[in-house]
Parts: structure tokens; sequence; C-alpha cells
């Protein structure tokens, strides 16, 4: 550009692609080379025909731990995030960060961060022993890896309830890639994290491979995000809370979670929350993969454009960030109310969602009724979402991360030599 153009800010252009461009897009445009004989050298990816051959003869490596960011909204956040932050500054643990639709910055030790869709996207996925998923394996990691060579652990339905799902971010005409086969997930995964007694019998039920001790009665990681003490969470995530913290100004957060967005009239939300803005933040946080129209006042805190211009956050927030500062949650869907249980704070159904243990609005104008009279969590809600998280306590990730690291470590036998040393002096 600068031979066509010497005094082009290409500084400024190359800061705007890569932060708004899909991650695989600039690996693939920097990954062109020159050949000595003047020719050119597309980046090179392994092929599907090449790729099971690979999958069988590269080692594979138990101690590196995918951590894939979520395929409906590219943060990494729920369950996987929780997990990541218990091992960031663990060196034993080869940490490897997907990116699937955003560019994002993670801190830690022994950690990698690139693009699922890139050669070296490949190049780990093929030696990592083990992949932490939401979704599922293909759901979230867009390689056609085996069950055979490596472990797929799923943290995203600990209650039994599957998680809201509309789309994934990728590469098709409309930002999109196409679904897998659900089924064929469920028979990829081999173990299962589940917060009570109902998760279990529905994993049983969900997924019909699992490894033989494969479902982990150890809670929600997903719940540590949400119950950790402020001061526990990395600086990363302290710095979100704060900045987010900042822009409520001491004004009530009601948090919109649609699961297809249109199952709510955001028009008359915006009516509605245009009226209290002092008092009453109203924001939208898809975290299905649905991307409605939000008008404002209410902020679309998906959309890049707000959180950067607004509150200096580059990406969207994590979810759960969010979900710390909410006073009223509105959902479309019966696994997020049960998830945000633990906080003890009221949740609103969305007109149409089915599978809850409270009363559902009738339509929009039944549901910002609730929301202004919502002070209090419902009993009967809490008392379900709860005992969906028996063993959800604010130490799920620690449990989890001890459970995996058994699963290769003698840790058992290192502990009794410990113990005969110990008794010996």
């Amino acid at each position: 550009m600068l031979e066509a153009a010497p005094g082009a800010d290409v500084e400024a252009i190359d800061l705007s692609l890569r932060r708004t461009a899909p991650p695989w897009s600039p690996v693939r445009s920097f990954g062109f080379r020159t050949r000595r004989d003047g020719t050119v050298q597309p980046p090179g990816h392994i092929g599907p025909t090449e790729f099971a051959d690979e999958d069988r003869w590269v080692p594979t490596f138990d101690h590196w731990w995918v951590f894939p960011a979520d395929p409906r909204t590219g943060i990494l956040s729920g369950p996987v995030r929780a997990v990541f932050e218990e091992v960031r500054d663990d060196p034993s643990v080869k940490k490897i960060v997907l990116l699937g639709s955003r560019g994002l910055k993670i801190g830690g030790d022994n950690v990698a961060v690139v693009a699922s869709e890139s050669a070296a996207g490949q190049m780990y996925g093929l030696r990592a022993g083990t992949f932490l998923c939401t979704i599922g394996p293909r759901a979230d990691v867009n390689h056609p890896l085996g069950r055979r060579h490596h472990r797929f652990v799923d943290l995203g339905r600990p209650t039994g309830l599957p998680p809201d799902l509309v789309a994934l971010g990728g590469q098709g005409l409309h930002g999109e890639r196409p679904m897998p086969d659900a089924s064929y997930d469920a028979r990829l995964t081999r173990a299962v994290v589940t917060s009570s007694d109902a998760g279990s019998a529905a994993a049983d039920q969900h997924f019909p491979d699992l490894d033989t001790d494969g479902v982990w009665a150890i809670g929600s990681p997903r719940v540590d995000l949400l119950l950790r003490d402020e001061d526990a969470l990395s600086p990363e995530l302290r710095g979100e809370l704060a900045t987010l913290r900042g822009w409520l100004d001491g004004r009530r957060l009601v948090l919109l979670s649609p699961s297809t967005g249109r199952e709510l009239d955001l028009a008359a939300v915006a009516r509605w929350a245009g009226q209290r803005e002092s008092e009453v933040v109203v924001a939208v946080l898809p975290t299905s993969g649905a991307l409605p129209r939000v008008p404002p006042p209410p902020v679309d805190l998906m959309d890049t454009r707000f959180p950067e211009a607004t509150v200096g956050l580059r990406v969207p927030p994590v979810a759960e960030m969010v979900w710390r500062l909410a006073d009223v949650l509105v959902s479309g869907t019966p696994a997020d109310p049960a998830d945000f249980s633990p906080l003890g704070r009221p949740v609103v159904a969305a007109p149409g969602t089915s599978g809850l243990p409270f009363a559902v609005p009738a339509d929009t104008e039944a549901l910002l009724t609730a929301v202004e009279t919502a002070r209090d969590a419902d009993p009967s809600y809490l008392a379900r979402g709860q005992g969906l998280h028996a063993h959800s306590d604010g130490h799920s990730a620690a449990r989890f991360v001890r459970r995996l690291k058994q699963t290769y470590l003698p840790r058992e036998e290192w502990l009794s030599e410990t113990e005969i040393v110990v008794s010996d002096a």
C-alpha cells in the first residue's frame, strides 16, 4: 500500500484490521510468502482428506488443554473461561486459546492464543490432549479431530439443561457456519461435568459413549465466575467489572438475554427504557448467537461499537461479569435462569419461554410490569435453580483441574509417597 500511497497511515489501518476482522482473515492474508523464484506460496492448511492421517500420527500431550472461545459469541467466557482462570498462571499446563469470530487478548503463563482457522490452530489442536467444550466438539472446534486421540470434556450442560444455541460465528455468507450434527457431537464427548444428580442423570441419557468414569459431578465452573470474591478474579475481569460499574453509575441494570432475538418486542422495551434513563440501564446480551437489532436507548453489548466507544472495552464483556452487576435478568431459555440462581436475584421470562417453574408473561407489557416490580427472586425459581447446582460452591473449577490432572498424573501415588516420607521422618 505504501508503494501506491506513500503517505497512507498504514499503522492505523493495520490496527483497525486486527481489531475488527475475524482472526482467520489476517492470518491467511499475512500468511502468503514469495518463493525465491518469484512465485507465491499461499498459507498451508491440512485438508479434510489429510486430517485423519495427521491425527493418527501426530503425537498428543495430555498437559496441552484447549480453551475454545464460545462459538456463538467469539468470547472466552462461561465454564471454559472459569477453568482457564484457575490455571492461568500454572506453567505445568499448556493453555491453547482458540479464537473464533473475534480477536482477543488473554494473559497468563504458558498460553498460546491462535485463530482456530489457521495452520497454527490445526497444529495445536492435533497435539492437544484435552478440549473443553461449551456446545460440542465440532461446534467449538471446527476441525475433524477424533475422540480416540483427544479427550473432549463437555462443561456446557451441568444442570442437564442444554445451552441456548441459534447460530455459530464463522465464515459463511452472513458470518455464520453450519450447525454440526448434535448427536455426533454427543458421541465424540468422553467426559461431562455435572452440578447435581439431575444433571448426572441427564448426562447419561444425552451422551451415549462417555468413558467409564466420564460423569464428573463436581459442580459448574461457570458459577465460580459469579460467586468468586472480586479480589480473587484476574486483573482482566476486575477491569471489566470496574468499567461496567462506572458506566452504570448507580443505576439498576436490566439485562435482556433473548434466545432468538424475536421473542422480545425491543421497540416497546426501548420506549420503556427511554422514560427511565436516569434510574435504569437496559442492556441486551444474547449469548445464543442471535443478532437482534437493538434500538436505543437499550445497548447491544455484543456490538463492539458500543463497548469501545462508551466504556472503553475493545471486545464485548464476559457475560458473567455483566451478570454479576445485573439486578434483573430477562431470559428466553431455561438454562440461563438456572445458572443465574446462585446470585439470588430475580429473573423474568421472555414471552413464550417453556420449561420454567414460574409464571411466564403473556406479552411485552406484562413482561415490563414484572421487571418494574421485580425486587426479590421467586422462591420456587431459586429452589429449583439452586437444586440444579447442588455441587456448585465457587470451587468447581479447582475440582475440575484436579480431576483432569488425575487422568494423566499419578497424584495419589505421589501423595502416598509423601505420607510415607513424613511418617518415616
